[in-house]
């Protein structure tokens, strides 16, 4: 009886467990353009405070609370993006120029 009764406890901290668990996405950021990688921008699991920047290489990894969560991309000069994790490890997101964004600077 004490048997079964730990195997059910031990069961039952496994589920939990594994409801709490974080899953990491991680990819590359690139530009539409040229292709090349973009640092720094900024990925957020939408809805939280969670979230990375990608390094020079245009590479990152987050956190996200499970396999439906939703990842902002966004960087200064480029289209916001949002992209759905839909159970996906590896994302990659090609940002476009933010032409808008473009014509208010001025030299």
């Amino acid at each position: 009886m004490k048997k079964r009764t730990l195997m059910l406890l031990c069961a039952m901290l496994l589920t939990i467990g594994s409801a709490f668990a974080q899953i990491k996405v991680s990819g590359v950021v690139t530009d539409a353009k040229d292709g090349q990688p973009i640092p720094f921008a900024s990925v957020v699991v939408k809805g939280t405070q969670t979230g990375t920047a990608s390094d020079a290489d245009g590479k990152y990894t987050v956190s996200v609370p499970n396999s439906n969560s939703v990842l902002v991309f966004s960087s200064i000069g480029y289209t916001t993006q949002e992209v759905e994790a839909n159970g996906r490890a590896n994302i990659n997101v090609i940002l476009s120029a933010d032409s808008e964004s473009l014509d208010e600077v001025m030299v």
